[in-house]
């Protein structure tokens, strides 16, 4: 008997590229969209079907749903539908009324994840619901900033509303300042490109003290796949994404994260960021990815499958309990981590001998997989032409 077809929505990045592999070594078909053709999970040997959207950032959602409800009309079972990128994960919450008719995602109340990855209203719900947070100041804009000016403690970050939107325009995750010199033009600069922000104080402590929660939650919002990592390194340094992690088991994080998504009624797969405070050994809500995240092959190795989780809960299917408690199951996305080490080496928080005996032990690939190399061919086949796309640029400036 043929299974139901899942759909991984955003496959130009490994993120989709795993959930991809999680879900076709369930022996799970799935169908690849993206709007790039140069995608490389489109190169997976567990894609049955690639398919070309629009796309999302240039024509907006709107066009999206219309091809996805067109698109979902030739099937007799609705396939099971993964977001692996926070816009498509906000269509998905945005416009439940118009895809559930033919599609299968978690049920969440309208606009919940809309409100789960934008940071000012992140912060409303965990003040509500008792989960801690950095100390945070909302503005609306400059004028804002002479009434916190005597709050003030440098250094501090100013961190947008919207990650995917400020990354997008600034290609950083947060403007970090030193003084309210730094602080005014930052804001400006948000402002100026029609982007909200507000203030953070910068929880002390080097990047090792920041720890992820990810984890199933079913229709009745139980965890039923929970898994603990800690960042060992990101890019950019300090603020950036997970370029290599390490599992640990830490209870207090599955406590605190539990507690918040049951209490805002989650369903779905989450990833919760936490970061560790050495002064009070506390644990501070830095932001939740409402989606698959970037380490997932890590997960996936431990034995924990969260995208196949997704499906059969979709389908119907009962789901075991799995909590890991298996340590040092390391992952590494190698391409950013070699320009993280450096930094790191650059600022004096790591050596080169520490860099390179990280790699002992179990360790989990973004890309690389033996048994499914393509889209680590047509990766390094885009590094190539990116390169010698920005070399003939360079020529074309200097003549």
């Amino acid at each position: 008997m043929t299974k139901r077809k899942a759909i991984v929505l955003g496959v130009n990045y490994y993120i989709g590229l795993s959930a991809i592999r999680s879900l076709g070594k369930e022996g799970i078909p799935v169908i690849a969209m993206d709007y790039d053709p140069l995608s490389y999970g489109f190169g997976s040997k567990y894609v049955s079907e690639q398919v070309l959207i629009p796309d999302i950032n240039k024509e907006g959602e709107n066009k999206v749903v219309e091809f996805l409800k067109n698109f979902g009309k030739k099937f007799s079972e609705k396939p099971v539908l993964l977001p692996a990128a926070d816009p498509y994960a906000i269509m998905i919450s945005n416009s439940v009324d118009e895809l559930e008719d033919y599609y299968l995602f978690p049920p969440l109340p309208k606009g919940l994840v809309s409100d789960l990855v934008n940071k000012h209203k992140l912060y409303k719900l965990a003040q509500k619901h008792g989960m801690p947070i950095p100390k945070t100041f909302f503005v609306q804009g400059i004028e804002d900033l002479e009434n916190i000016k005597n709050e003030m403690v440098y250094p501090c970050i100013v961190k947008p509303e919207l990650s995917h939107e400020f990354v997008k325009k600034f290609r950083k995750k947060v403007f970090e300042v030193s003084n309210y010199r730094q602080l005014y033009e930052a804001v400006s600069s948000a402002t100026d490109a029609d982007l909200d922000v507000m203030i953070q104080e910068i929880i002390p402590g080097p990047d090792d003290h920041v720890y992820t929660y990810d984890a199933y939650f079913n229709r009745n919002a139980e965890p039923v796949k929970v898994f603990t990592n800690r960042k060992q390194r990101q890019f950019p340094i300090h603020f950036g994404a997970s370029v290599f992690t390490e599992s640990v088991f830490e209870p207090r994080i599955i406590q605190l994260g539990e507690d918040f998504l049951k209490k805002i009624g989650y369903h779905g797969i989450v990833e919760i960021e936490l970061k560790k405070d050495p002064r009070n050994g506390k644990f501070y809500m830095i932001e939740i990815n409402p989606r698959v995240t970037n380490f997932n092959n890590v997960i996936l190795t431990s034995g924990i499958n969260l995208p196949a989780a997704q499906y059969y809960d979709m389908i119907g299917e009962s789901l075991s309990q799995q909590i890991n408690r298996e340590e040092g199951l390391k992952f590494v996305y190698f391409y950013e981590d070699v320009k993280a080490a450096f930094n790191y080496m650059s600022s004096g928080e790591l050596s080169f001998f520490r860099w390179i005996k990280s790699y002992i032990g179990p360790l989990s690939y973004a890309i690389f997989d033996l048994q499914d190399l393509k889209p680590l061919i047509l990766f390094i086949k885009k590094l190539i032409k990116r390169f010698f796309k920005k070399i003939t640029g360079a020529r074309t400036k200097g003549v």
